[in-house]
């Protein structure tokens, strides 16, 4: 005799499970996890400079003090 519940399973929700996750599943997904870290940092690394200088302000000739000619010895 079925119980009360297995009637309503449908309406709960309630199936067996499609996939199947083994550890080869898990290590995969870790793989995934670590080399998409490691790929952003090395985007990071290769485009630095363009982001540091987007936040840097960059100095002018007319910033800088004018500096006197130097002597050259000899001349």
């Amino acid at each position: 005799m079925s119980s009360p519940l297995h009637v309503l399973e449908p309406l709960l929700g309630a199936r067996a499970p499609l996939a199947y996750l083994d550890p080869g599943s898990g290590s995969f997904i870790l793989q995934l996890l670590v080399a998409g870290i490691l790929g952003g940092l090395v985007a990071l690394r290769m485009s630095w400079a363009k982001i540091k200088a987007r936040f840097t302000r960059k100095s002018n000739a007319s910033d800088q003090p004018a500096t006197p000619p130097e002597d050259k010895p000899g001349a």
